[in-house]
């Protein structure tokens, strides 16, 4: 399971849990919480995991100190995640960032720009330009020479001779945005063309949105800002995650599935981070070392 799933089951295990603790014996709340049991192992192994948590810590049912049990459970899996994710990207990237960008040159010539916290392979090899995005974001700028240059990122791959375009991994969702030029990206079972000014958002579970956007609000983290139009709560975090120390994970499924819009500024990402939290309204949770909390 990605690291980007397992955040999202405990964020919604945890919101579950703590709504059937405050009212056991609401049948609605029940069945909230068997519902999502029933769906599958890694739901109730995630579940039970909360519950050991909150157990821990030997606290009664009342909402005053739910709290810091919450905190605890989060913070254990904030900390796997924080130790297994950069040895993941170590082990396998050829390229990777920590907390800042930078540009490289790739084995076929062309040039990308990646973002922080980024993980790239390059195994271009003759005729074949190859690379895989592991993690993060890359602008790519590829010449046009009669060799295809392809990009593989999540379960999508894109295709192009020259251009200039972005991809992303963006919490659950793979982005493709194009600058100049035009790409085709398929799935295994679609496939999509974009030109300048179109993003393509797509979803693990096949859903696919096309947008236009200005062709400078394309990759606009290599000019320090960030354009959410309308993307998810999770899916800003996850850009400013990048750039901090840590793990930014979030306490509510609802709160992660809310829509932002507007554009965020990046040069300083926990006053970018504590802006967004501001737009709900939510509260930051610092724990030394592993990581940022936001709960609503």
């Amino acid at each position: 399971m990605k690291n980007q799933d397992r955040e999202a089951l405990t964020a919604e295990a945890a919101d579950i849990f703590l709504r059937l603790r405050e009212d056991p014996a609401d049948p609605e709340r029940q069945a909230e919480r068997d519902s999502f049991l029933a769906r599958g192992a890694p739901q109730r192994e995630i579940y039970a995991q909360v519950a050991r948590a909150w157990q821990g810590t030997g606290a009664p049912p009342r909402r005053r100190i739910r709290l810091p049990a919450v905190v605890l459970g989060l913070a254990l899996v904030l900390s796997a995640l924080a130790l297994a994710d950069p040895a993941r990207k170590f082990l396998l990237a050829d390229v990777t960032t920590r907390h800042a960008g930078r540009q490289v040159a790739l084995a076929s010539g062309d040039t990308a720009v990646l973002d922080a916290d980024t993980a790239l392979t390059d195994t271009t090899e003759g005729a074949a330009r190859q690379v895989g995005l592991l993690d993060g974001a890359a602008l790519f700028d590829v010449a046009r020479d009669g060799r295809a240059f392809v990009v593989s990122v999540g379960d999508l791959t894109v295709e192009v001779l020259g251009t200039t375009f972005e991809t992303a991994l963006i919490a659950d969702a793979v982005t493709v945005g194009v600058r100049a030029g035009r790409v085709r990206v398929t799935d295994g079972g679609r496939t999509w063309t974009l030109g300048a000014g179109e993003r393509l958002l797509w979803s693990p579970g096949g859903e696919a949105e096309i947008t236009r956007i200005p062709p400078e609000d394309v990759a606009p983290w290599v000019q320090g800002r960030f354009v959410a139009d309308g993307l998810s709560f999770a899916q800003v975090a996850d850009v400013i995650d990048r750039r901090l120390p840590g793990r930014v994970m979030l306490g509510s499924a609802d709160l992660a599935a809310s829509r932002v819009s507007g554009t965020i500024n990046l040069d300083d990402p926990d006053l970018a981070l504590r802006a967004l939290a501001a737009t709900r309204g939510a509260q930051i949770i610092s724990i030394p070392v592993l990581g940022k909390i936001i709960l609503p």
